[in-house]
């Protein structure tokens, strides 16, 4: 059975990976900027989905405003999307 949520939106992912919900940034894996995705607010967790699946989850009210997965920075181009530049060591920090 599918958690229960008391919220949902639709966000288009920013340039960054990141959209906008309840006064936060979250990130997506970067193949979906430009698109729309669903937010579901659930009572621990921002779910994230598109095209019938789960393609992120971050913790909800968090003090933290801006919450980033590094994983969703990483992979391989796609034929829309180039893949991110690969920060060096500092940046990583």
């Amino acid at each position: 059975m599918a958690e229960p949520f008391d919220v949902v939106v639709s966000r288009r992912v920013s340039g960054e990976c990141l959209f906008s919900f309840e006064g936060r940034r979250y990130s997506v894996p970067f193949a979906w900027v430009g698109r729309s995705v669903e937010i579901r607010g659930t009572h621990a967790h921002v779910v994230i989905r598109a095209e019938g699946s789960e393609i992120a989850r971050h913790s909800r009210g968090t003090p933290s405003r801006l919450l980033l997965d590094p994983e969703h920075y990483e992979g391989v181009s796609t034929d829309r999307v180039e893949r991110p530049t690969p920060l060096g060591r500092r940046a990583r920090l």
